[in-house]
C-alpha cells in the first residue's frame, strides 16, 4: 500500500486556477445539475483523491460515476445514481473550483 501511494503523489500535478476549463466537466470544476423530472438541484466538485469528501459534495475525479461525467457540457443530460439522487439530469452550471 505504500508503494502505491509513493506511486500516486510521484504522478501527482497541482492544477491552478487557470488550468481548469469551465466549458465541460473537468478536474477542478463545480457542477450544478438539474433533476429533469422534480428540478431537484445537486451539485458536485471533481478534484483529486486526496480531497475527496462527499459529505460535502466533493468528489475523486477517478471514480467512476466522475468517469462518466468527464467531458459533459451544459446542457447534457446524464443518468447516474448519486448517494442523495437517482435519475435523469441536466447539467445547469460548471464553475471553476479552485477560484
Amino acid at each position: 500500500r505504500l508503494a502505491q501511494m509513493n506511486s500516486e503523489v510521484a504522478m501527482a500535478e497541482i492544477i491552478t486556477a487557470g488550468q481548469v476549463r469551465t466549458d465541460q466537466i473537468g478536474i477542478g470544476t463545480s457542477v450544478a445539475f438539474i433533476h429533469v423530472d422534480t428540478a431537484q438541484r445537486v451539485e458536485m466538485t471533481f478534484l483529486g483523491p486526496w480531497d475527496a469528501d462527499h459529505s460535502k459534495g466533493i468528489y475523486n475525479y477517478k471514480a467512476p460515476l466522475s468517469q462518466t461525467l468527464m467531458g459533459k457540457q451544459i446542457g447534457d443530460e446524464v443518468q447516474f445514481e448519486h448517494d442523495a439522487a437517482n435519475g435523469t439530469f441536466k447539467i445547469a452550471e460548471i464553475h471553476n473550483a479552485l477560484n
